[in-house]
């Protein structure tokens, strides 16, 4: 049923456009470009932090407070909706740690439908996407208020120590992709909605894949070499697919195959070691080159060399998560 749920925001923003325009989706992606950065900084750690209230919330909220005030200025009003996004995601999973499995997949379904509905409504993704963030909260906390308020309720002292899992996503695709559509922004504007097609593709499938087998479930699940090398072949056969079909439905859009296909492959193995690689200090140090590298490239203006550090950056990143997935996973099950 959750497959069903990554199908249908696959939807939402690769087919939908075709019945609303394609201007609607690249108004939306410009206003959220740096709004995003709330959600793709904070998903990430929101299992964590339902998982742990008590040790965690007086964190989060420190964190949300400072990333809405760093990213989210500058579109109120997708910066709003991403912090409703981000309420809704956190409230759904204190239901899912509370044994209601079936509540949180029916919640999470609804949310996708309820974004599907308004975007054929309004033919507007900004307003949908705000109004979608504050109905799937507002559900959520009539139906289970109880559960949500004790939750917000029980906050203790902050530690420093703590903040150490909000620098996880730092160290992940989410920062890559966060860096990668700013490059878009500066050097490729007109190409805006293109490169953020290649973005969903390269990752909403990865991620429907192979999601069973990030975050901490990796560490106890012991993902097989066969059953990994089936996901892969799955992989590039969903993105052959998904490519060919946007190709021929969307007008206006033209992918290009095999870009699709490395940025997909490329996407694996980050998403699956994740949770092994971001607090090992010396990936963070290699990381932060990395992404320096990158940032140096971007404001020097120097498209060549941008282009450059983009591709070492994601190679690199690609191939010490192999190295770590090797050592950590394929070792173990000799």
């Amino acid at each position: 049923m959750l497959a069903f749920s990554s199908i249908l925001n696959f939807t939402n923003f690769i087919f939908i456009p075709k019945f609303v325009g394609l201007e609607s989706l690249d108004s939306f992606y410009e206003a959220n470009l740096y709004p995003s950065a709330l959600n793709l900084l904070l998903s990430p750690v929101l299992p964590i932090i339902a998982k742990n209230k008590v040790k965690l919330l007086a964190e989060f909220l420190i964190i949300l407070t400072l990333y809405f005030s760093v990213f989210c200025l500058t579109n109120l009003t997708t910066g709003v909706g991403n912090l409703l996004w981000v309420l809704f995601g956190l409230c759904n999973l204190i239901i899912f740690f509370k044994s209601k499995e079936l509540e949180f997949i029916i919640y999470t379904l609804l949310n996708s439908l309820i974004f599907m509905g308004l975007i054929l409504l309004f033919d507007d993704y900004i307003i949908s996407f705000l109004l979608t963030g504050c109905i799937s909260l507002l559900i959520i906390l009539l139906r289970h208020h109880n559960d949500i308020f004790n939750f917000f309720t029980k906050i203790s002292f902050p530690k420093l120590s703590n903040l150490n899992f909000f620098l996880r996503p730092f160290f992940s695709l989410s920062t890559f992709w966060l860096l990668f559509l700013m490059y878009i922004e500066f050097y490729q504007r007109n190409d805006l909605v293109l490169y953020n097609y290649y973005q969903k593709i390269a990752v909403s499938i990865p991620v429907a894949l192979f999601s069973y087998f990030s975050l901490d479930a990796l560490k106890v699940m012991k993902l097989e070499l066969k059953k990994y090398l089936k996901l892969t072949i799955l992989l590039v056969l969903a993105v052959l697919t998904c490519c060919l079909l946007v190709n021929n439905i969307i007008t206006g859009v033209n992918l290009n195959i095999f870009v699709a296909l490395l940025l997909g492959l490329f996407s694996i193995l980050p998403l699956v070691s994740f949770n092994l690689i971001a607090d090992i200090p010396k990936f963070r140090i290699i990381w932060g080159l990395l992404v320096g590298l990158f940032v140096i490239g971007l404001f020097a203006g120097n498209i060549l060399f941008t282009n450059f550090s983009l591709i070492i950056l994601f190679i690199s990143f690609s191939t010490l998560s192999l190295v770590i997935y090797k050592k950590n996973i394929l070792d173990e099950n000799k």
